[in-house]
């Protein structure tokens, strides 16, 4: 499995190509809200490699804190999805 992050804010974060951990990149600006398309590439061969998109946003308590989900989300630090889970299925709140 690899991750790539893509869409209008992807120059100002990183994704792990092996573990998927987003962390801010060094041209990171501070503002409220950010918009991501994340996606996991299985390592099937060339022509059957699966792929799925997600969109991301990323909001800002204020402008001096780190990125993170949304207020509330269960735990801040980190969202974990199960590979089976259905299209549309919500993964933090």
């Amino acid at each position: 499995m690899t991750f790539s992050l893509s869409g209008r804010d992807a120059t100002l974060f990183h994704a792990d190509p092996v573990s998927g951990a987003v962390t801010a990149s060094a041209s990171f600006r501070p503002r409220p809200t950010y918009g991501l398309l994340a996606t996991a590439t299985d390592g099937a061969g060339a022509g059957r490699a699966l792929r799925v998109t997600r969109k991301v946003e990323v909001f800002m308590a204020d402008e001096f804190s780190a990125p993170g989900f949304a207020p509330g989300a269960a735990n801040p630090e980190k969202v974990e999805v199960a590979e089976d889970s259905p299209v549309g299925s919500v993964v933090a709140r």
